[in-house]
């Protein structure tokens, strides 16, 4: 047991603390998927680019959300065995330039984050919250912490705990996913729609469990019911899935769906991941597959 734990603190500071290297490595050249579409997709093994009909592997390791936060730059979390980071990763064309670290030693069971003009928010999951960051003097300042459903006295055994794994920014509303680890508790996901302090306005009960992802089309929740395989709008399914659900970008032209096989947790690193093109209909245009569970995507302007 005492040599598993230095072998295990060993690799996190020789491999797992070191910034991942630069891959660039393309696997796949003929993607089936519509001309002018490229989306960035973080995965459990690593970040995915689809640009030019091709697929690249940009980095490697495990990655949950991603957002846009200047030109050519985004915004990724990334779990180490220990604790989470959010680094930078300036994306040329096809190619990764540059990686650096932006916020470290967090809570490594973060999820989505947002990036907006009011900073950078991150689903502090494990811990109930959301944090807020704002971008001062070149580097990001952690300015508030927020607990939308109250902090937790017992930790992830709380009875409040809600496994918030989801943020959206709609008109002066922010929208989370409270997940509610429905296969521990059998308590249904809820949509919370909170203030700029993030105050619940609104909680909205779902018939989903463990769901994933929030999005407002045509005024209607759309969101993955992850463990059904679906996707739902309101109450309705409108996409039934290969895989679990998880990850959804959406623009004028495209509805863009996450797929992950199903395994015990040791087993995760080897299981693949599928991406669904739908069009705006729900009608599945193409399906490209990778080596990774899907967790976050985001469309590339």
């Amino acid at each position: 047991m005492f040599k598993n734990i230095i072998l295990k603190t060993l690799k996190y500071y020789l491999i797992e603390k070191k910034l991942p290297k630069k891959k660039n490595l393309v696997l796949n050249n003929k993607v089936d998927c519509p001309n002018n579409f490229t989306i960035i997709i973080g995965t459990k093994n690593g970040v995915f680019l689809i640009i030019n009909k091709k697929l690249i592997l940009l980095i490697s390791g495990e990655f949950f959300g991603i957002t846009n936060f200047k030109k050519n730059k985004w915004l990724v979390f990334q779990k180490t065995s220990k604790t989470g980071r959010i680094i930078e990763l300036e994306i040329i064309e096809e190619k990764v330039i540059s990686i650096t670290t932006k916020i470290d030693n967090i809570s490594k069971g973060c999820h989505q984050i947002l990036y907006n003009n009011e900073g950078l928010f991150i689903t502090d999951t494990y811990n109930n919250g959301i944090l807020h960051y704002k971008f001062i003097k070149e580097k990001f300042v952690l300015f508030n912490s927020f607990y939308p459903n109250g902090s937790l006295i017992n930790g992830r055994r709380s009875k409040n705990y809600s496994h918030i794994n989801s943020i959206y920014k709609y008109k002066d509303f922010f929208i989370l996913l409270f997940h509610n680890e429905t296969t521990k508790t059998k308590k249904n996901s809820q949509i919370a729609i909170t203030n700029n302090k993030f105050k619940i306005i609104k909680l909205i009960e779902t018939k989903a469990g463990s769901a994933h992802d929030i999005y407002i089309l045509n005024n209607k929740h759309l969101y993955c019911n992850t463990m059904q395989k679906t996707l739902i709008l309101d109450n309705s399914i409108v996409y039934k899935a290969n895989m679990l659900t998880r990850g959804l970008a959406v623009n004028n032209k495209y509805i863009v769906v996450g797929g992950s096989e199903y395994g015990k947790r040791e087993l995760r690193n080897n299981l693949k991941g599928e991406i669904y093109i739908l069009d705006l209909q729900f009608q599945l245009i193409s399906t490209v597959t990778l080596q990774g569970m899907v967790q976050d995507i985001k469309y590339v302007k």
